[in-house]
Protein backbone atom coordinates (compact mmCIF):
# COMPACT_ATOMS: atom_id res chain seq x y z
CA UNK A 1 0.00 0.00 0.00
CA UNK A 2 2.95 2.46 0.66
CA UNK A 3 4.99 1.87 -2.02
CA UNK A 4 1.34 2.33 -4.39
CA UNK A 5 1.07 5.54 -2.61
CA UNK A 6 4.79 6.64 -2.91
CA UNK A 7 4.45 6.00 -6.67
CA UNK A 8 0.86 7.96 -7.19
CA UNK A 9 2.63 11.10 -5.05
CA UNK A 10 6.01 10.91 -7.33
CA UNK A 11 3.97 10.87 -10.50
CA UNK A 12 1.23 13.76 -9.32
CA UNK A 13 3.73 16.34 -7.71
CA UNK A 14 4.21 19.71 -8.71
CA UNK A 15 6.89 20.74 -6.99
CA UNK A 16 9.32 17.95 -7.90
CA UNK A 17 10.35 16.80 -4.52
CA UNK A 18 10.27 13.32 -4.26
CA UNK A 19 7.79 11.65 -2.14
CA UNK A 20 9.00 9.11 0.98
CA UNK A 21 6.41 7.21 3.14
CA UNK A 22 6.81 9.29 6.62
CA UNK A 23 6.01 9.72 9.98
CA UNK A 24 5.37 13.06 11.44
CA UNK A 25 4.78 13.18 15.22
CA UNK A 26 2.61 15.90 16.54
CA UNK A 27 3.41 18.51 19.24
CA UNK A 28 0.31 20.31 20.17
CA UNK A 29 -1.61 20.90 23.04
CA UNK A 30 -3.40 17.77 25.05
CA UNK A 31 -6.95 17.91 23.50
CA UNK A 32 -5.46 17.72 20.28
CA UNK A 33 -2.86 14.73 20.83
CA UNK A 34 -5.94 12.75 22.96
CA UNK A 35 -7.95 13.14 19.64
CA UNK A 36 -5.32 11.97 17.16
CA UNK A 37 -4.48 9.49 19.54
CA UNK A 38 -7.95 7.76 19.69
CA UNK A 39 -8.27 7.86 15.76
CA UNK A 40 -4.95 6.01 15.03
CA UNK A 41 -5.67 3.77 17.94
CA UNK A 42 -9.23 2.95 15.98
CA UNK A 43 -7.25 3.05 12.40
CA UNK A 44 -3.89 1.38 12.62
CA UNK A 45 -3.22 -1.86 11.17
CA UNK A 46 0.35 -3.33 11.93
CA UNK A 47 2.40 -3.93 8.85
CA UNK A 48 5.98 -5.31 8.21
CA UNK A 49 8.75 -2.91 7.18
CA UNK A 50 12.39 -1.87 6.71
CA UNK A 51 13.25 1.71 7.97
CA UNK A 52 16.56 2.20 6.32
CA UNK A 53 17.01 6.26 7.55
CA UNK A 54 15.87 8.41 10.35
CA UNK A 55 15.80 12.56 9.71
CA UNK A 56 15.12 14.95 12.08
CA UNK A 57 13.70 18.10 10.21
CA UNK A 58 12.15 21.77 11.01
CA UNK A 59 9.48 23.26 8.90
CA UNK A 60 8.79 26.98 8.65
CA UNK A 61 11.61 26.80 7.49
CA UNK A 62 12.42 23.65 6.39
CA UNK A 63 15.89 22.09 6.99
CA UNK A 64 17.16 18.83 8.13
CA UNK A 65 18.96 18.98 11.44
CA UNK A 66 19.93 15.47 11.74
CA UNK A 67 19.98 12.53 9.98
CA UNK A 68 21.13 8.74 10.01
CA UNK A 69 21.05 6.22 7.50
CA UNK A 70 20.99 2.50 9.11
CA UNK A 71 22.46 0.00 7.80
CA UNK A 72 21.18 -3.90 7.34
Amino acid sequence: MLIGLQKFFCKNNNDKFKFYPHITLLCSDNAQVKAAKKIIKKEFRPFDTTITSLYLCEFFPTKIIAKDNLNY
